[in-house]
């Protein structure tokens, strides 16, 4: 009898070890790595360092931009396209906003964002000619996801945007004056009503069969099509 309860505590504690060592430890580790790692640092940070731009003075500023072919946009930014600028961007609107924005260009992608987390009453503006340099092939993604934010990310054009190919991911209201070869639209919206112009090819991204299919009633357009991209 003693035997066999040594027997059953000897397995317990093996069991009990098993659960710390292959299963515990091994989280508790991973849980600690993930708070260190430079990603889970920089989201930490940006949450902690809060900044209220909702009121206060106004600011401005001009930045230089490396070569990119595309731009993704940030809720709290406005990008106007001003066809009259050269390779510099003019970044404008509550001081705290425009001290903490970011333009970060990787692998050709210009990520325009904050630094750390901003409340703002009025957008932060990036004014920058999109076509600067002989720039052909574009792409502009608007991140506002699927939820209602107070300021979504938005872009405008303030002269046409000449081109050769353009695609734009979540347009928005606009107004946005497109002239081009071909436009590709990618939008949750069927109504896009802040679309002008004229373009010689336009596609429309459906993410099923049976989505409604967006309509750009200001957009004269060659060729339209429509191609379900998801399942």
């Amino acid at each position: 009898m003693k035997t066999a309860t040594l027997i059953f505590a000897g397995a317990l504690l093996a069991l009990a070890a098993f659960d710390y060592f292959y299963l515990v430890r091994p989280s508790y580790d991973f849980a600690r790595r993930g708070a260190d790692h430079p990603t889970a640092r920089a989201y930490a940070g940006r949450v902690a360092r809060f900044v209220d731009a909702t009121g206060g003075a106004t600011a401005d500023r001009t930045e230089r931009l490396p070569h990119f072919n595309a731009v993704d946009v940030a809720p709290g930014i406005r990008l106007i396209h001003d066809p009259t600028l050269g390779s510099s961007a003019i970044i404008g609107g509550p001081a705290g906003g425009v001290a903490a924005l970011t333009t970060k260009v990787t692998t050709s992608r210009l990520d325009l964002d904050f630094e750390h987390s901003v409340a703002l009453a009025d957008h932060v503006t990036v004014r920058v000619n999109l076509t600067a340099g002989g720039r052909r092939y574009l792409r502009v993604s608007l991140k506002n996801g699927r939820q209602a934010r107070a300021l979504p990310a938005e872009f405008v054009t303030d002269g046409a945007l000449e081109t050769t190919l353009l695609r734009l991911n979540q347009p928005g209201p606009g107004p946005v004056t497109v002239v081009a070869d071909d436009l590709i639209v990618s939008s949750r919206d069927s109504t896009l009503g802040g679309l002008n112009g004229r373009v010689a090819r336009l596609e429309y991204l459906l993410l099923r069969e049976d989505a409604a299919r967006p309509v750009a009633t200001g957009l004269t357009a060659g060729d339209i099509r429509y191609t379900v991209v998801g399942k």
